[in-house]
């Protein structure tokens, strides 16, 4: 109950009372992950990356199988510029699931690691799946461009981006990569081709 209580007040913007949460579940029960991952919740908001991954390395260590706390410690290694360290925590996590099964936003962060390593064939690959698990967001098909652009594929980089802004016409990284591949394309020639 204190746990949920805290994610209630995580919720409503009440850090200090939702860490105060946690610390009271921890207090009666100190290896009950859920109160790890909520006080990683709470530093990661704070800005606090570094106790945001030690507290959700300690959720994991009670609770080694709990998908979304894996996914929250690949999220703040991408922060902290550990795109090796992310990749191997979602593919653990892309591991324990039926092939083909895997999570849209596990293969979306793949993507993402897989472009920060230089991996660009890989990450459109990654990407491309995570486009067809559900219904793809803008940031996905935007990375998905990105990742295809990197990887020399301007047609298909131009499909995605395109995709992505009429979902919404507003994303800034879309229209962003948008222009900075029309401004990439040989003057005469559009860059579809």
């Amino acid at each position: 109950l204190a746990v949920r209580a805290g994610e209630v007040y995580q919720a409503i913007g009440q850090p200090g009372r939702a860490k105060a949460m946690a610390d009271e579940a921890l207090r009666l029960a100190p290896k009950f992950a859920p109160a790890w991952a909520l006080r990683g919740n709470v530093a990661e908001a704070a800005g606090q990356p570094r106790q945001a991954l030690a507290n959700y390395q300690r959720a994991l260590g009670y609770d080694p199988f709990n998908q979304d706390v894996a996914i929250q410690v690949a999220e703040v290694y991408r922060q902290l510029n550990e795109p090796k360290r992310a990749l191997t925590t979602l593919q653990s996590v892309a591991d324990r699931a039926t092939p083909g099964d895997e999570p849209q936003r596990v293969l979306y962060l793949e993507g993402l690691a897989l472009i920060a390593l230089g991996r660009n064939d890989e990450a459109a690959q990654c990407l491309s799946r995570a486009a067809t698990v559900d219904q793809p967001s803008p940031g996905i098909l935007c990375a998905l461009a990105e990742a295809q652009l990197l990887a020399g594929n301007l047609a298909s980089a131009q499909s995605s981006v395109q995709q992505a802004l009429a979902m919404d016409p507003n994303h800034a990284a879309s229209r962003a990569l948008s222009t900075r591949m029309a401004m990439a394309a040989p003057p005469g020639r559009p860059l579809s081709r």
